[in-house]
């Protein structure tokens, strides 16, 4: 059986010539739109093809070993993806998160709540205006891979500190249900992997007991650290999966939200929590 991700990669290498003034076709334009479908639909092989060529991305190689794919973003990031690539394209193909920096006016430091493989946090530090990027992910397997992508970018790793456990309204060890494959879609919240999940994929999910901190504890002392970073814009971007509610109360509590000029990300749940 002829491996689709292994096609793709051979049909971008054919592709030399990757102009964005390349006039594209009905179909490949029609398919990029319809694509944007709710979050449970993912995206064809195909959709990634297309996705990185309006990004000018650059096809690096594929690594058969790994079925994962490299390229590089045209401000220079070396970055990896697999069959799982929805949070890739989102990222840095469709740029989702550009639009936090007109709310930047000077410099500011970035705390990347839910940061699965780097991608975000890359992307991020890239802005002149960007101190410093603290990353929390307690997923093992996805925090080894946000390695794997600092490792291909050292230029950035005096601005992210990458930490290997979530923050929560309270310090615990916690089990979470993780899927075991490729997107390694975590939540300790029962309510969201009964609304977001199918029966198939519930039944895929696999236990692993991870380090959560409580949130104002870990902001303060990360302050307290770094004294020069009490001065800078303090921006939040958090995808928890469903957990993002009783974080955000917690830091009202402690008297911390309010020194967040700009919070964004998702509220899987619905809004009616915040």
């Amino acid at each position: 059986m002829t491996n689709p991700f292994k096609k793709l990669a051979r049909q971008i290498t054919a592709s030399i010539a990757w102009q964005v003034s390349e006039r594209l076709s009905r179909d490949e334009i029609d398919f990029y739109f319809k694509r944007n479908l709710p979050v449970q639909k993912i995206p064809s092989h195909r959709s990634l093809y297309i996705a990185c060529r309006m990004a000018e991305m650059k096809f690096l190689y594929f690594n058969e070993l790994n079925d994962e794919i490299h390229f590089q973003t045209k401000e220079g990031l070396r970055v990896i993806t697999d069959q799982y690539f929805w949070i890739f394209i989102e990222v840095l193909c469709d740029r989702r998160y550009t639009f936090y920096r007109d709310f930047t006016q000077r410099e500011y430091v970035i705390f990347d709540v839910g940061a699965n493989r780097g991608y975000a946090s890359m992307f991020f530090a890239l802005d002149d205006k960007c101190r410093n990027v603290f990353s929390f992910e307690p997923c093992k397997k996805a925090y080894e891979f946000f390695g794997r992508h600092m490792s291909l970018n050292p230029a950035l790793s005096s601005k992210i500190a990458k930490f290997n456990y979530g923050i929560s309204d309270k310090t615990e060890h916690q089990v979470f249900r993780i899927h075991p494959t490729h997107d390694w879609i975590n939540s300790g919240n029962s309510h969201f992997i009964d609304s977001y999940l199918d029966e198939k994929r519930k039944a895929e999910l696999v236990s692993e007991e991870v380090e959560l901190r409580q949130a104002s504890l870990v902001v303060a002392e990360l302050l307290k650290q770094s004294p020069h970073l009490q001065q800078l814009q303090r921006i939040m971007k958090i995808d928890i999966e469903g957990a993002e509610y009783k974080i955000l109360a917690e830091l009202k509590a402690a008297n911390l939200l309010r020194t967040f000029a700009l919070i964004f990300g998702e509220c899987h749940m619905g809004i009616e929590g915040i």
